[in-house]
């Protein structure tokens, strides 16, 4: 399982600096972008009609990347998560995106910004 590592000097700063942890998973194999977005709908929404749970939401950041990809074969998802309990949710949220991908036979190539 292509699972994520988390970067605990990245995290040690977010929890101190009150910010925002993103970690996207870039997703690849036949029919990713179609997939990814029934995955996203199989997470549930909060009442502001935001995917999610456990203290991370998740996104379709496809459109953020200029995907040469005719075939759809390319997405992206992003976690969001910040507070004091940010590296638990993005653990949660990346678990949840590594599990399903594994479960689809797609490839993850892992990407953290904080914000």
């Amino acid at each position: 399982m292509d699972s994520y590592q988390i970067e605990w000097e990245v995290f040690d700063r977010v929890v101190l600096d009150d910010a925002v942890v993103e970690v996207t998973a870039i997703i690849t194999g036949d029919g990713a972008e179609y997939e990814a977005g029934e995955f996203i709908y199989s997470i549930p929404i909060d009442d502001s009609g935001v995917h999610g749970r456990g203290g991370w939401a998740i996104f379709d950041a496809t459109a953020d990347y200029c995907f040469d990809d005719e075939n759809f074969d390319k997405a992206a998802l992003k976690i969001v998560a910040g507070g004091q309990d940010v590296a638990d949710a993005v653990e949660d949220g990346t678990w949840e995106i590594a599990e399903w991908a594994e479960d689809c036979g797609f490839e993850i190539e892992w990407e953290t910004d904080v914000r």
